[in-house]
């Protein structure tokens, strides 16, 4: 091609991403061989002037930065009647691709020196008057020698509005300030939010809130907008104290709240500081203009080269290899099928021998507050008037309606409501005959082979309860469990003088409390040769484990089981998202139990997990806390024991696999049954 020497040229390579608006490319300088990239507009929007403006803006404000953590920006160039935005191009992956690549393992001393290299970057940025405003994973680079490069300087705070990531990636909303999400102008301290989302991302492997991930991007911010900031220990990360504090005021919904500058961030880091904890949804009260902090002194000092601008480059290919040359970039990167970029190395993993942080560099004073307001309240006197007579008939009113409501109550849920059918001793003579030949013979239960595997057990989807809340890891080693509850027949394997009929075999038995279960586990497992996992005290009951004995299932692998999963995605109910079709409840029951085993099963042959009768499960009751000491067994004490489930007598949404309930273990109500499980595989 014709090109005159000291001319501007570049040869597109490859296109390295594509947006509903821009494309950008790796070229090459014709002449010098150096390896740039060229942001410029899909050619669809090249004439849309908004679009060419915010362009234009965002190559002015990258292009005043000089820092060798920021991607530096050359100029600015037009051809073919489309803009162009040449810069340096950073051999490596974008953050959202090593955490997307399960290959890859982001140790602490990487997290902690990425940190440091972001913040000195944006201290950088801050003392120049220029906030970001965008970061997320997409704009962090990490290149060949393991050091990190900021990218999108100067981006439009609206761009993550067109943000398309890919199905392994986070949606940049996520990483976005709250006031910066709101449309309200950003600083400094919304910089800092976004640094605390990504390096809490990098150092726990996870946002810092549980958040379903199969909701909507915009659902999840606002979930991440209600919700306290996730302790590190939940995730299973054993993070300094002093660090998850630091996380934790990075992340404070207030910007008042946060760290009023990066220097103030930096300083705490490196001094280890350990913050007072504060909830991230405490709110400060003062004007977020009354504490703006100032400009900061350039904690880097480098010449600013002056700025010339890039002659109009001739873009286009040399004769060899390519033997013909388009005369447009669009034309050049419609030639070229983009190649799937090879998987990184893994990064290296294991603990860092310490948590030391470098030196603090020197931090300047920060404007204390104005203090806030003090407002005070004197009643007015209510005007005196004889309302007396009027009170009086005020109060006839509210009594006639109030009664009208009370009838209307008793009459609909008393007089004329459903009842479900209940056998108690009461309701009954004299227990019928048993009509069986002989009793039944004693057969070791038949069991299902669950896995292995390290299972998230809660939910924070729009149906979950409090009760249900933070969800968490546990690892569950493998395990049998019987395909459905055990029946009135097996029970009377162990029990044979229990009255039932023939008829009635293979109905779930109820009935039953929490320690007659426990009962019914060591003799079955006698019977059959096993040994007893419950031993008992004067007061108490322990269970052992590792005995080959049948025992009641933990609430984790309950609840395991009845996902018949491991993975975050899982069915409402145990098998299906539609009550009817694989349990029984209120509203289809007919007000009574049912043989088991009538509805389909779970993927993993379980049937009946949802709904028919509720099930004991070993565990005490108690809310999801840190401050458990393990998870798989549930608290040390409590007064109740969980049940899961749901039952023929109770509604549809009890029936959902993470759903929590609970029973005091001596209740022996007709909706209570029980499965076993044996340890092992």
């Amino acid at each position: 091609m014709n090109v005159k020497p000291g001319e501007q040229a570049y040869v597109i390579l490859k296109t390295l991403h594509k947006s509903r608006y821009y494309c950008v490319y790796q070229a090459k300088d014709y002449f010098s061989g150096e390896l740039v990239t060229l942001k410029g507009l899909d050619q669809r929007f090249r004439s849309d002037s908004t679009l060419c403006n915010s362009l234009k803006a965002e190559a002015e404000i990258a292009a005043r930065l000089r820092h060798p953590r920021i991607r530096q920006i050359k100029g600015t160039f037009e051809e073919g009647g489309n803009l162009y935005i040449v810069g340096d191009y950073v051999d490596g992956y974008t953050l959202n691709g090593l955490l997307a690549d399960p290959a890859v393992s982001i140790s602490p001393s990487d997290a902690i020196k990425w940190l440091l290299q972001l913040l000195n970057a944006l201290e950088y940025a801050h003392s120049q008057g220029i906030w970001h405003l965008y970061l997320n994973p997409e704009n962090i680079v990490i290149d060949a020698s393991g050091d990190l490069f900021i990218l999108g300087f100067g981006k439009s705070g609206e761009e993550w509005q067109f943000a398309e990531p890919a199905e392994n990636e986070y949606h940049p909303v996520l990483f976005l300030s709250p006031e910066t999400y709101l449309g309200e102008k950003g600083d400094a301290r919304s910089d800092i939010y976004s640094v605390g989302v990504l390096a809490y991302l990098m150092l726990c492997g996870q946002l810092p809130w549980y958040l379903d991930l199969r909701q909507s991007s915009a659902t999840q911010k606002q979930n991440s907008l209600q919700r306290p900031v996730l302790d590190p220990e939940l995730t299973g990360k054993r993070l300094p104290r002093w660090l998850f504090t630091i996380l934790n005021r990075c992340l404070m919904l207030d910007s008042n709240l946060r760290f009023q500058s990066v220097s103030r961030l930096i300083t705490a880091l490196q001094e280890q500081q350990e913050l007072p904890y504060q909830s991230c949804l405490q709110r400060s009260g003062a004007p977020i203009r009354d504490q703006m902090p100032a400009a900061e002194a350039a904690p880097l000092h480098i010449d600013k080269e002056p700025e010339t601008p890039i002659p109009a480059p001739v873009v286009s290919v040399p004769e060899e290899p390519v033997t013909a040359a388009p005369t447009q970039v669009e034309e050049q990167a419609a030639a070229i099928q983009t190649p799937a970029l090879p998987s990184p190395e893994p990064v290296a993993d294991g603990k860092p021998e310490s948590w030391r942080i470098p030196d603090p560099p020197p931090d300047s004073l920060q404007a204390p507050p104005k203090p806030e307001p003090v407002y005070h309240y004197q009643p007015q006197a209510a005007p005196k008037k004889d309302n007396l007579p009027y009170i009086r008939h005020l109060f006839k009113i509210f009594g006639y309606i109030s009664l009208g409501i009370l009838l209307f109550i008793l009459l609909k849920y008393c007089v004329f409501a459903r009842r479900p059918k209940f056998e108690t001793v009461e309701d009954k003579d004299e227990p019928e005959e048993v009509v069986r030949d002989v009793n039944p013979v004693n057969v070791p239960l038949r069991m299902v082979s669950i896995p292995a595997d390290s299972v998230t057990i809660g939910d924070v989807g729009s149906f979950a309860e409090d009760d249900e809340f933070p969800p968490h890891t546990v690892w569950i080693p493998a395990f049998r469990i019987t395909p459905h509850e055990i029946t009135r027949e097996q029970w009377a394997m162990v029990n044979t003088s229990y009255p039932y009929q023939d008829g009635d075999k293979y109905l779930p038995i109820t009935g039953i409390s929490f320690f007659e279960v426990l009962d019914y586990c060591n003799a079955k497992s006698e019977q059959d040769g096993l040994e007893p996992c419950y031993e008992f005290s004067s007061n108490s009951v322990s269970c052992n484990f590792s005995a080959s004995g049948y025992r009641l299932p933990t609430e984790a692998e309950w609840e395991y089981a009845a996902k018949a999963s491991s993975k975050g995605e899982f069915f409402l109910f145990a098998g299906s998202n539609t009550p009817d079709a694989v349990g029984w409840y209120n509203g289809n029951s007919d007000g009574d139990v049912h043989p088991v085993g009538q509805k389909p099963a779970n993927k993993w042959g379980l049937s009946d997990m949802s709904g028919n009768v509720y099930e004991w499960c070993w565990d005490w009751y108690a809310r999801y806390s840190w401050k458990q000491s393990t998870f798989f067994g549930g608290p040390d004490s409590g007064t109740d024991r969980v049940i899961r489930g749901g039952s023929w007598y109770h509604p549809s949404s009890d029936m959902r696999v993470t759903n929590r309930a609970f029973a005091k273990p001596h209740s022996n109500a007709r909706y209570l049954g029980f499965r076993l499980v044996r340890t092992g595989k």
